[in-house]
């Protein structure tokens, strides 16, 4: 056959509406079967053709010649490229010429749909949630955006999305309802889910409990199963792609962007590798290889994986670097990270994770059953332990030392810190102990943290340096104290891995009670930037201590780092009780809270070293108390940012020292009685010394910023613009890092 032998695009559009790939005429199926040529453009045609009348209608590849969408793209244009070479983001100004508006500041529509909100933007287009004016309920409405929407292999890509979600009709998969296009601008009308997606529910980087991952992870394998029976390869299964409704926690794959339909030819450049780089498969890795569906079962291994331990499994700090550890390297099993998981969800993940696809299970309905199988033993049987492998008669020994002690030698037992008449907030009341445990190594503690059960007493019985990996607690409420005479450290153990960790201890749920105990971690400043490559935002996620959703009492603790993160993190701050605990981190923040509505952070005694003392991001009204603190501060011993609410701070008998100022804050309107709204401050007796400001708002210094210090000093007199100690600030804070007393320090103040 020869060109000149071709049928037209209308015989062949006609064809194609008939159904079949020749209409049931023999000479034109002979012919498609046998010219590559009309392959092609068969398949070109057959991409703009849905069972769906509007999406049929919906995106030809030619280039529209809307007049709104050229002025668009020419607006974009104008603004050039951003500072690293890539295309300046879009803003959500971008749609203006598309959408209405009743009146300025009135309702806006776009091709008849009410935008409620923009809820989101991807890389492909912006996401409302709007009412469709034909049967009034919401939706969820994609728009593509305007830059993408001239470009041919864009739109059909667009196409695409349109076409896979079209093709799945699943419980476990967001609907497609219609497929419009209004002036150039093609949009998907979506089902809308009322809820968050995975991704929000993981932005603390705090895993999930065991029966919860094995719920979505199901959820998103029998969405997988539904796609793979369609032909579709999702490809960009990821946790803001997974999306778990409000009302009744079901879970739904969304965002089809990246999805190939089998039968379809890749439209990617040659050598280009779409998806997002965490949870791609690695056998992708290689030119022209294609997807397939146990492409998509890495994905969600790697989801999995996430989910149980809180990080991606191959984050590296730029895309070239995790997309090498996943050619190239295991991750640490999930059970290392989180001993909670049961050892037979770690084994499906890790099977899902296989480097190899035929060693992955060979479908998501095999996929499906193994995490259904999870699912039986999450709930049957308590988290193992790790870290430490010990013979059972080594464990029995160690039980049996643990009862005994606690007959012969009772020392130490929890109780309430009493507090003064008046103060609003409470300490954490530990309930007594059904288990003390007694150890005196690094190996015997971290066992012991693992494995011992909620309200379990752990006594350390040394006046040693004990060396522990990473440690963390999930739903327990434990105690860790210094046996009687005993002045134990707890020091983060370094390792060969050029990765910086993220914290020595954390708690995720539950209660923690710490007497008597010093906490380290493992490098100064310089070592950390070195491992992080020098990016200071990935030095700065360290926590020494964090605590999420989770309370803590302390006595007569010290917690130092030297890196720039946290001393101690509350995420959000629940109830907090320090006791002359001392908190050094010269070079980042003492003490980071995010507290939320009633939580409470209660400091008696002891001292607070760092570029801020404390920083407090408040969501609702919280309660904080320095009572007889001293803080140490280079840029503010109180850094406030306000998110709604009230501070209602307590300080007396404190001395409050800052190189630049005693307080920051941002405040919407920079005003004294804007500060006395946001915090309600009541100061006594105390003295307070900063570098000519007292309140700075992100370093603007307002004229009333003196006001604020002798508001916040109470009845002793200010002692503005003079040093509170006999060495300058840098040497004061070395002396203290080193150990050195801080009443030795001292400059007495008349």
């Amino acid at each position: 056959m020869t060109a000149s032998t071709c049928p037209s695009d209308e015989v062949l559009n006609r064809a194609i509406a008939l159904g079949d790939a020749g209409g049931g005429d023999p000479w034109l199926e002979a012919h498609i079967e046998s010219c590559t040529a009309c392959q092609a453009r068969l398949e070109q045609l057959t991409r703009n053709v849905d069972s769906d009348d509007s999406l049929s209608r919906a995106l030809s590849v030619a280039s529209p010649s809307s007049v709104r969408l050229i002025e668009t793209i020419d607006e974009i244009s104008t603004r050039g490229m951003s500072a690293d070479g890539g295309r300046m983001d879009l803003r959500y100004e971008d749609l203006k010429r598309w959408i209405q508006s009743s009146e300025p500041g009135g309702q806006e529509t776009l091709d008849g749909f009410t935008l409620l909100e923009c809820v989101g933007r991807g890389g492909m287009g912006v996401v409302f949630q709007a009412v469709d004016p034909g049967n009034d309920r919401v939706v969820a409405l994609k728009a593509m955006l305007p830059d993408l929407a001239r470009d041919p292999r864009a739109r059909d890509r667009f196409l695409r999305e349109a076409k896979a979600m079209a093709a799945v009709v699943h419980p476990n998969v967001v609907a497609l309802h219609a497929v419009r296009e209004v002036d150039g601008l093609p949009y998907l009308v979506m089902e809308h889910v009322e809820g968050a997606s995975l991704e929000d529910r993981l932005w603390d980087d705090t895993p999930m409990e065991a029966d919860e991952i094995v719920r979505i992870g199901t959820a998103v394998a029998s969405a997988m199963e539904a796609c793979h029976a369609k032909g579709v390869i999702h490809r960009d299964i990821k946790p803001s792609n997974v999306l778990i409704c409000a009302a009744d926690g079901a879970v739904k794959i969304t965002d089809f962007g990246l999805a190939a339909v089998a039968s379809t030819p890749a439209l990617t450049h040659h050598g280009y590798l779409s998806g997002t780089p965490d949870y791609v498969a690695p056998e992708r890795l290689t030119i022209g290889t294609e997807a397939d569906e146990r492409s998509d079962l890495f994905s969600l291994g790697c989801l999995l994986y996430t989910m149980a331990t809180g990080k991606a499994p191959f984050g590296g700090d730029t895309p070239l670097i995790t997309l090498h550890r996943i050619a190239s390297e295991q991750p640490p099993l999930v059970g290392a990270l989180n001993p909670s998981i049961p050892p037979q969800l770690e084994r499906a993940i890790a099977a899902l994770m296989a480097k190899k696809p035929e060693d992955r299970p060979a479908s998501a309905i095999e996929a499906r059953a193994m995490l259904l199988d999870e699912g039986a033993d999450t709930r049957a049987k308590p988290g193992p332990m790790r870290i430490v492998a010990a013979s059972l008669a080594a464990a029995a020994i160690l039980a049996l030392a643990g009862l005994l002690f606690s007959v012969l030698r009772p020392g130490l037992t929890p109780g309430e810190v009493p507090m003064a008449p008046g103060e609003v907030l409470s300490t954490p009341v530990m309930t007594a102990p059904v288990d003390r445990i007694v150890v005196t190594t690094a190996a015997e503690l971290e066992t012991a943290i693992a494995t011992a059960p909620s309200d379990s007493w752990i006594e350390i019985d040394t006046d040693a340096t004990l060396l522990v990996p990473p440690l963390f607690v999930a739903r327990r409420s434990l105690t860790l104290a210094a046996a009687e005479g005993r002045s134990p450290t707890i020091r983060l153990r370094d390792s060969d891995d050029d990765a910086a960790p993220e914290y020595l201890l954390r708690l995720f749920y539950g209660s923690l009670r710490l007497v008597g105990l010093r906490f380290q971690d493992a490098f100064d400043m310089d070592d950390q930037l070195s491992r992080v490559g020098g990016h200071h935002s990935v030095a700065e996620q360290f926590v020494l201590v964090h605590l999420v959703d989770a309370d803590l009492d302390a006595e007569d603790c010290r917690f130092e780092t030297t890196t720039l993160g946290s001393g101690l993190r509350f995420d959000p701050g629940n109830d907090a009780s320090l006791v002359n605990c001392d908190v050094l981190a010269p070079n980042g923040t003492a003490v980071s809270w995010n507290a939320i509505e009633g939580d409470g952070i209660d400091f008696d005694g002891g001292l607070l070293v760092g570029r801020v003392g404390m920083q407090a991001v408040v969501d609702g009204t919280a309660d904080m108390i320095w009572d007889g603190v001293t803080v140490v501060a280079d840029e503010s011993v109180l850094d406030f940012e306000p998110q709604s609410g009230r501070l209602n701070a307590i300080v007396r008998d404190s001395i409050l020292q800052s190189e630049e100022a005693l307080v920051t804050a941002t405040l919407e309107a920079p005003s004294l009685n804007s500060f006395k709204r946001v915090i309600g401050w009541d100061g006594e007796r105390n003295r307070g010394m900063s570098n000519a400001v007292y309140f700075a708002d992100r370093g603007y210094a307002p004229t009333w910023s003196r006001e604020v210090g002798t508001w916040a000093l109470g009845t002793t007199d200010s002692t503005f613009g003079k040093p509170l100690f006999r060495l300058p600030h840098d040497e004061l804070v070395a002396a203290i890092v080193r150990g050195e007393s801080i009443g030795g320090l001292l400059l007495p103040v008349d």
